[in-house]
């Protein structure tokens, strides 16, 4: 293959037109992702049963992944497409950048053309360090100076601004590891706590699990719990949470506990009886907490003495669904126990220190209220990266847009020096700006600025 294939290969490759298909293509695969059936919203019999009812469907669904697209094999290959695209655009650009970033790379030759291009601006400079004086006032101004040749001077502003496109382009690849590391690892369940209990894993829904496995739990302690209530609804609260061996942690409803990876967000509370069975001789038997989520609408059956008794709980007729903390130890609840297997059922209505005897001499005791809380754990990585992202894209596009180049030759006449220049983004204001600077340099000289447009 030709040196000149080659070559239109690679610019075709790095064109902006080749940046506008692959971002139109990215963009329809997200849209076939919105219109099609995604497994973790239908669940995996909706989409077997699809596949098994359609050839379509199972091409779609299974062969091609549709189904599941972040990690079907034709979605990864668009993302491994941009992304090979981002690198070589940023390799095509960093040589032309680099010199442009070096104030040196600009000969003489070319402050010449650039000066017949025009249009200039001159002003009279009879003294013989008039170009020093310039080259001053310029420095002030912030502008970095280069002498490419004799009575040349050219100057810089900002010449580090088309940095910005680097950060700017390099921020798409660090929220592309950022995103593809949250996909791939971001584990989502609910855990009901009681107040005082802790527990590593015990998860009750699982609401995602990552591609590359659940992560290893961590321990999770609810030290205390206090809801701010009205009219029996909670309508805040403070949770002190642990997690792992870290300290202790206040949670509320829009403020998570956060501790590395994972975070722990309350969703829902309520009370939660404890009994305590003893046997004839007033030994422990057991102590279970019973979790009565009103929501619900189910009645919690609990096995008890390792599943040789059940006990069924719920709050009196006309009971307040959520009481405030002083007023725990006066709700009442009627507790049924059974032996497992049977339906003769032996029932109490019990506050908190009341007790019930049952037919072979032990007592079940409903010894305190407590309040539980259902947390949302969320365990990801990679956020990080998608926040430092963003930021880099802010900062790139910024530093590009706001510090933007301007470039300024200036060469002297005889008795006079001339100049012309050009602003990225902004050529008709920085006509204005070099009069301006011009200005400065004839008060520098002693002389008043004459007229634009001369050549």
């Amino acid at each position: 293959m030709s040196r000149g294939v080659l070559s239109r290969v690679w610019r075709a490759t790095v064109s902006l037109k080749t940046t506008a298909v692959l971002m139109v293509w990215f963009a329809e695969w997200l849209l076939v992702g919105i219109f099609t059936p995604q497994t973790r919203l239908v669940g995996i019999a909706e989409i077997a049963a699809r596949a098994k009812a359609s050839r379509v469907a199972e091409f779609l669904f299974v062969t091609l992944g549709l189904a599941e697209l972040p990690t079907s094999p034709i979605f990864l290959g668009t993302l491994a497409v941009l992304g090979v695209h981002l690198v070589c655009v940023l390799v095509d650009r960093a040589g032309g950048v680099a010199r442009r970033v070096r104030l040196r790379s600009v000969t003489g030759a070319q402050v010449d053309e650039r000066i017949a291009r025009g249009p200039v601006v001159g002003v009279e400079a009879r003294a013989a360090d008039s170009l020093e004086r310039a080259a001053r006032v310029l420095g002030g101004l912030g502008y970095a100076i280069a002498r490419p040749g004799a009575g040349q001077l050219w100057a810089v502003k900002n010449r580090a601004s088309l940095l910005g496109f680097v950060v700017f382009h390099l921020s798409f690849l660090v929220m592309a590891v950022g995103g593809l590391t949250l996909y791939y690892t971001r584990f989502v369940a609910t855990l009901t706590l009681v107040e005082g209990q802790s527990t590593s894993g015990g998860y009750g829904e699982v609401l995602r699990r990552p591609p590359l496995g659940d992560p290893e739990p961590r321990p999770v302690a609810l030290v205390a719990f206090r809801p701010e209530i009205e009219g029996g609804k909670i309508v805040d609260v403070v949770a002190t949470v642990r997690l792992g061996d870290g300290p202790e942690t206040a949670v509320s409803v829009n403020r998570p506990a956060v501790s590395g990876p994972t975070s722990l967000l309350v969703m829902q509370a309520g009370v939660a009886p404890v009994l305590w069975l003893k046997d004839a001789g007033g030994f422990t038997r057991d102590r279970v907490s019973v979790v009565i989520d009103v929501d619900g609408g189910v009645i919690p059956r609990v096995p008890v003495d390792g599943g040789r008794l059940e006990a069924l709980v719920q709050p009196v007729l006309g009971a307040v669904r959520v009481p405030r903390p002083d007023a725990l130890k006066e709700q009442s609840f009627v507790v049924s126990v059974s032996r497992a297997g049977e339906d003769a059922r032996l029932t109490a209505t019990l506050r908190a220190g009341g007790s019930m005897g049952l037919d072979d001499g032990a007592e079940l005791t409903l010894e305190s209220v407590r309040y539980w809380a259902r947390f949302q754990v969320i365990d990801e990585k990679g956020g990080l990266a998608l926040v430092l992202g963003f930021l880099l894209l802010v900062i790139g596009a910024a530093w590009r847009l706001l510090w933007y180049r301007r470039e300024i030759a200036l060469v002297r006449r005889g008795a006079e020096l001339v100049a012309t220049g050009s602003g990225e983004f902004f050529p008709n204001a920085f006509g204005e700006e070099l009069a301006g600077v011009m200005q400065l340099i004839g008060d520098a000289l002693g002389r008043e600025s004459r007229g634009a447009g001369e050549t």
